[in-house]
């Protein structure tokens, strides 16, 4: 299983300025050791959107976004992750129904709420400030929950659409999946696929044909984070595996929202990456999957963490 030490402080030694989650605030970030099992991303400016045409819908029209440095984690949060904060918090495990096992599979069936209290627990375990506020009328029913975050606050927080896309396109690239590659295919990418029919309704060009799998590839469930492709970044799963959730409302037009810091109640939110219960298209980087609401659950989407 993957071992996941606790994280302090590290020492500053690089200061990069940018643009705080599409608010407009200045912000700092230090590059030195990063925390562990996280990369660090530089920001920058990049194309978001579908840059090669495959879609008709809401991946159009092409935007020019300004990405701020940030770290990222290099796999999807595990269900041995999940499953320490459960312990410690007295709150029940997410069903493993559907998928092979725990441990180092990636965490499914949790909420937006589910994962950002995540983040909160993780950000004081590792003394560091949390980043979101979570307001809950009724403690039992995450309908009526509302959040805020916090701008300059250094815990972990869920990364944002730009985030994640910028970090899934290798800063920025002209990429079609999150493997680096243009193609995909089962053996990298964990989708759903149909074995040997070339001439499937959903088949696109740059699915590469499978005729055989291995018994990883045979599974159309989840597989551990580190048994996907990884990109130049040193990312895994950004493409396939399960889908994430980002941090802020999925806005309809391609644009990052103006503050991060407004409440959160029942805005509906993104899920990015694809998953292996969808076809190799919604593993593209650009794609955008059906807005979700913060308490929705579902077995093939979790998330992965991201520090300012």
């Amino acid at each position: 299983m993957l071992k996941f030490k606790k994280q302090r402080r590290w020492g500053k030694s690089l200061l990069l300025l940018g643009l705080a989650w599409g608010s407009g605030a200045i912000r700092s970030i230090a590059q030195d050791i990063p925390p562990p099992s996280m990369v660090f991303v530089a920001g920058g400016t990049f194309e978001t959107g579908d840059l090669f045409g495959d879609d008709k819908h809401d991946t159009i029209p092409v935007r020019t976004v300004l990405v701020s440095a940030f770290y990222i984690s290099n796999y999807e949060i595990t269900f041995g992750q999940y499953d320490a904060f459960c312990e410690d918090t007295g709150r029940k495990k997410p069903s493993d129904l559907f998928t092979k096992g725990r441990g180092d599979y990636p965490v499914v069936n949790v909420s937006w709420y589910d994962a950002v209290e995540y983040c909160n627990w993780r950000s004081e375990e590792e003394q560091l400030e949390p980043v979101y506020v979570l307001e809950k009328p009724d403690s039992t029913d995450q309908l009526t929950w509302a959040a805020t975050s916090q701008p300059n606050k250094n815990g972990y927080m869920l990364p944002t659409e730009a985030e994640w896309e910028f970090a899934a396109r290798q800063r920025g690239e002209k990429i079609r999946f999150g493997n680096g590659k243009n193609t995909c295919h089962i053996s990298e990418i964990n989708y759903y696929f149909f074995v040997g029919n070339p001439v499937i309704p959903d088949k696109k060009a740059y699915e590469e044909v499978v005729t055989s799998l291995n018994t990883v590839e045979k599974t159309h469930q989840s597989r551990k984070v580190y048994e996907v492709g990884y990109n130049s970044l040193g990312l895994y799963a950004m493409s396939g595996n399960v889908a994430e959730w980002c941090h802020d409302e999925r806005y309809e037009e391609r644009l990052v929202p103006p503050s991060l810091e407004e409440s959160a109640i029942q805005q509906v939110k993104g899920v990015r990456g694809g998953s292996f219960m969808y076809g190799c298209f919604c593993s593209r980087v650009a794609f955008r999957d059906q807005a979700r609401m913060p308490d929705e659950k579902a077995i093939d989407i979790g998330f992965r963490v991201v520090r300012h």
